[in-house]
């Protein structure tokens, strides 16, 4: 397993100890949507900046990215339920904290829920964890 899928498996492992796994949808994952729950999370992981030990800066290998969590809840069942599924997962991830795995660590940036946005058929409450990862050398 190389760095970077360590690192996407340490994040979506922290998400699993605040939401129960069947109510996540990860990417390139095939699911039955006829099996749709009133909530139901989609984590997506966007790589930002990279400083690379070999350019000749300091000696560090630094990612940058956001791993951004959309929250869905079925329209019309109200903001409480996904604003309480946005206020667990942002607790699992407080500022500061340094996640270790195989390759590296992340260090948890200050994250934020933004507006909710109404779809055609689902609540979307969007959930970002900017972080910043130190890859070993």
């Amino acid at each position: 397993m190389n760095a970077y899928n360590a690192l996407e498996l340490a994040l979506h492992q922290r998400l699993e100890t605040v939401v129960t796994t069947d109510l996540i949808k990860y990417p390139n994952i095939i699911y039955d949507d006829s099996q749709e729950t009133e909530i139901w999370v989609r984590p997506s992981l966007l790589y930002g900046s990279a400083e690379s030990a070999t350019l000749g800066r300091d000696g560090l290998n630094f990612v940058r990215g956001v791993y951004q969590v959309s929250i869905f809840t079925a329209r019309n069942t109200g903001t409480k339920p996904s604003n309480d599924y946005a206020k667990l997962i942002l607790d699992a991830f407080p500022k500061g904290e340094r996640l270790l795995f195989s390759g590296g660590s992340i260090m948890i940036n200050v994250g934020y829920q933004s507006t909710n946005l109404l779809e055609e058929q689902f609540l979307h409450t969007p959930v970002t964890i900017p972080f910043t990862a130190h890859m070993e050398v």
